[in-house]
């Protein structure tokens, strides 16, 4: 081999390497003792990792207990307690040293003492110290569901989901995205899960007078006629899915938090209806030039439709940007520059 062709077998290799590790970052917590063990340095002896094992297995009979006594397996908080428990012997297992193992666990301990107890548990500081706090949008529908009245009808998965998003947090944090994406995309099937059982659980409950599917409760068109189409709010949905409040950074494609409670909404609308299908549009208003506006529309349409698709919407999707050519109001004025910077949900027939 010449040196030129070495040369260029050692630089590839180089970058092949550069592409295929990760580096680990832990951040260790000055936890308290809480295992038989003691310090993380004598868990490589038999005896101390069995005595460990008996103080987890107590903490999954204590679990047990309670159910026996009538606790569901569903409950909000019982389900709290066995995640985090099971997070914590996941992470036992792949002999973690930040102290996440501990916080876990105790995390675990304090929900069911308080349950033998009969009192209710405090909520959990999340996300824990060595857990970093991905996919805020996710975080914010944890906290609607928990304030839903119908938590009891999706206990389990709203309790789980917090342990999974602290999970995806805590592995981001030690070795990024390629180990905590299979978290992320847990969390994303919990929530819909939850979401759809308190949805049901509300029909249920609330009855559905109209028959569009909508609770009465919730409800802002209790009158529609028979084989309407509707939004999440029980309205007819006509041609076009306005979204307003759906905003982006400046200059970007980058969805601003505030969005997702309306793209929440439209996935609803669209799980609905399954077989619209829809061309997600996107509007500027008349700053800038034309082809700089077409490019910006075309990817701010795409990014809904990435936000849609990666919320279960399962409808025919397509994105097309508009620019300037379509405005709604005047661009005279910063109130109609608002109005017509928009992205909607059009109905193709």
């Amino acid at each position: 081999m010449t040196m030129k062709l070495r040369m260029i077998s050692m630089a590839a290799l180089a970058s092949l390497a550069a592409c295929t590790t990760t580096t680990y970052r832990p951040q260790k917590l000055p936890v308290d003792p809480l295992l038989p063990s003691g310090r993380e340095q004598a868990r490589i002896h038999d005896g101390l990792i069995r005595a460990d094992q008996r103080f987890i297995e107590s903490l999954q009979g204590r679990i047990k207990a309670l159910n026996d006594k009538g606790i569901p397996v569903q409950d909000y908080q019982l389900a709290r307690a066995q995640c985090w428990l099971s997070f914590g012997l996941e992470e036992y297992h792949e002999n973690d040293r930040t102290g996440i193992i501990e916080t876990a666990l105790g995390e675990s301990r304090r929900i069911i003492e308080s349950l033998e107890n009969g009192a209710v548990p405090a909520p959990t500081q999340s996300p824990v110290a060595t857990a970093v706090k991905l996919r805020p949008d996710l975080w914010a529908k944890l906290d609607g569901l928990r304030a839903s009245p119908y938590l009891s009808c999706a206990g389990e998965q709203v309790g789980c989901l917090e342990v999974v998003l602290n999970e995806a947090g805590h592995d981001y944090h030690e070795t990024g995205w390629r180990h905590a994406r299979a978290k992320i995309a847990e969390a994303e099937r919990m929530a819909a899960e939850a979401q759809s059982r308190i949805s049901a659980c509300s029909l249920d409950r609330d009855g559905d007078d109209d028959h569009d599917g909508v609770p009465n409760s919730i409800d802002q068109c209790p009158h529609t006629p028979p084989n309407t189409r509707v939004d999440a709010r029980g309205c007819d949905i006509g041609s076009v899915i306005q979204l307003p409040g759906v905003n982006f950074a400046n200059n970007s494609a980058t969805l601003l938090p505030e969005s997702s409670a309306i793209l929440d909404e439209a996935a609803a609308t669209l799980k609905r209806n399954p077989d619209l299908k829809i061309e997600v549009q996107g509007h500027t208003d008349s700053r800038a030039g034309a082809v700089y506006n077409l490019h910006l529309s075309q990817h701010r349409a795409q990014s809904v439709l990435n936000y849609l698709k990666a919320h279960g919407v399962t409808n025919e999707l397509s994105a097309r940007g508009y620019g300037k050519t379509q405005p709604i109001a005047d661009n005279g004025t910063e109130e109609g520059r608002l109005k017509n910077r928009r992205v909607v949900l059009s109905i193709q027939h």
